[in-house]
């Protein structure tokens, strides 16, 4: 039975259909197949296209994975296979675990079509959504009829515009392949934008990231509400609540502004970074009005030259906060990219049939993802990904793995900046203070800088002797109680 692994989306209201939903409706399902051991993602949405059913045409395109597919024409106006036997429900239940043949041909969007009566304007339904390793989900793009006009008034409009306008659309025939997803927005939940102010220049991402989850950690507000705000943990935090609102003036005093207009800055918190001293404040940065990037995306000539990086990066931001929640355990290595632990597979040389497994190096199975504005509809575009990582295995392991690296140049090069985590003891116990501190988990972690001799091959100068001592004999006359495992005595010492 395949493993679930349910990650929640936790941010505003989305426009999911023509009812507003909660936006943790919209639920990336991660299952792991036990057969083929490869990733899927399922999307539960409902979509709202607001064009007239037509299907599409184009000349046939590569789409990432190396699906074949057809790309739409200058002129396309597309619509969703009906489907009338799909339920017509806000959203359809998820399928029971194991009900799924993980090892078969995956999924297509299947959407039904839906009349509602009351708001007078047709519904398509999407149910279920299936992404594996070679094929994306079947989605066609649209651009209603309310785009010839727009196309028509922008030619007439004297406006300067970027790039040429086509004259005229076609009609379409055949489906495209792509791996897009209209998503849609609810403009009237305002997104409030904050910066953290901190001069953190020559400081690493993972420190300004810790630096960042301390100064959460210990202002209340902040602390107790992380489930109306979503980080990138460098300097933004995006909200769908009014944040400044809940700071008391008497514990974060106001250092700027009048605690609400834009502009208004609060000092958060004081922390000590060994002998540098870290002030930290927030300041009210802007309302992010993702009405300019729905305009923009539907062709309003007025917003036709907008720069839509800041609405689409706050919105990046709302999307990766699933990925630091549980009970998905993932490994981000960028804003927009995460990859599952679940996936983990072993790295062989491929040489079948006796393939070589790599005692070093691991592979795990992840996503990239980007959300753009299109004809007529804002896409979030999901790309799979597959990297190599290491495995939580000593030091000595890697230094014999001859069958990964085979030059010890090679070797050095690949783990020189590597973070690693010393599982020795240090510094005296009498000294509870510096002792704690030596062997807390933090202080444990270090970057591989570079490398020395062998134990048995460096020398040192011993104060009041004149002959250089051996490390490995001083070791053994230093520590007469402690086991020294000699075959390690060929590893390199790392610095």
């Amino acid at each position: 039975m395949a493993d679930r692994l349910l990650a929640q989306l936790q941010a505003p209201t989305f426009l999911l259909g023509m009812a507003r939903l909660p936006i943790h409706k919209l639920m990336l399902e991660l299952k792991l197949g036990h057969q083929r051991q490869h990733l899927e993602v399922l999307l539960h949405l409902q979509i709202r296209p607001s064009f007239n059913s037509r299907p599409q045409t184009g000349p046939s395109v590569n789409v990432p994975d190396g699906t074949s597919a057809t790309s739409p024409s200058a002129d396309s106006r597309t619509s969703f296979p009906p489907s009338a036997d799909l339920p017509t429900t806000a959203l359809s239940p998820m399928p029971a675990a194991g009900t799924q043949n993980l090892g078969g041909a995956p999924q297509v969007l299947a959407v039904a079509a839906v009349k509602d009566e009351t708001l007078e304007t047709d519904m398509l339904q999407a149910t279920t959504v299936t992404l594996d390793d070679l094929t994306a989900p079947t989605i066609q793009r649209a651009i209603n009829d309310k785009m010839r006009s727009k196309v028509s008034a922008w030619s007439t409009s004297g406006l300067q515009l970027q790039y040429p306008l086509r004259p005229m659309y076609t009609t379409a025939k055949d489906e495209v392949i792509t791996n897009h997803f209209r998503i849609g927005i609810d403009d009237e939940v305002p997104l409030h934008q904050y910066k953290i102010l901190l001069t953190l220049s020559g400081k690493s991402k993972r420190k300004i990231r810790l630096i960042i989850e301390i100064a959460i950690e210990q202002c209340a507000f902040l602390n107790d509400n992380k489930a109306k705000f979503a980080t990138d943990y460098f300097d933004t935090i995006i909200a769908w609540t009014n944040l400044h609102e809940m700071i008391s003036s008497s514990v974060r005093p106001r250092t700027q502004g009048d605690g609400q207009a834009i502009g208004s800055t609060w000092h958060l918190v004081t922390l000590q970074d060994g002998p540098a001293t870290l002030s930290l404040e927030l300041r009210y940065e802007s309302i992010v009005d993702t009405r300019n990037l729905i305009d923009h995306s539907v062709g309003d000539v007025a917003y036709a030259n907008t720069d839509l990086q800041p609405m689409l990066r706050a919105l990046d931001i709302l999307v990766s906060k699933s990925f630091d929640e549980r009970p998905v355990e993932t490994v981000r290595t960028g804003a927009n990219k995460f990859f599952l632990k679940a996936s983990r597979q072993d790295l062989t040389d491929g040489k079948k049939p006796h393939a070589t497994v790599s005692t070093s190096l691991c592979t795990l199975r992840g996503y990239s993802y980007m959300i753009k504005p299109a004809g007529d509809c804002i896409l979030l575009n999901v790309n799979a990904a597959t990297s190599a990582f290491w495995k939580p295995v000593l030091l000595s392991t890697v230094f014999q793995d001859w069958a990964t690296f085979t030059t010890e140049a090679e070797l050095f090069k690949a783990l020189r900046g590597v973070r690693v985590y010393i599982v020795h003891e240090r510094g005296d116990r009498e000294d509870t203070e510096t002792y704690a501190r030596l062997n807390s988990d933090r202080a444990r972690v270090k970057p591989v800088e570079g490398f020395g001799f062998r134990f048995d091959k460096e020398e040192f100068y011993e104060e009041g002797k004149k002959d250089n001592t051996n490390v490995l004999e001083h070791f053994k006359k230093t520590y007469p109680d402690r086991k020294i495992d000699e075959n390690t005595c060929s590893d390199p010492a790392v610095n």
